[in-house]
């Protein structure tokens, strides 16, 4: 779901490839920040 709200309706891989990208920045970013 969070990469076809990227790109939209597209191929089941860019979608996956997307999630996977996001799911690293969000990482990245729970890493550096204080919460």
């Amino acid at each position: 779901a969070g990469g076809d709200a990227v790109h939209g309706a597209d191929l089941v891989v860019t979608a996956m490839a997307a999630g996977r990208q996001a799911a690293r920045d969000m990482l990245t970013l729970f890493d550096t920040k204080a919460w």
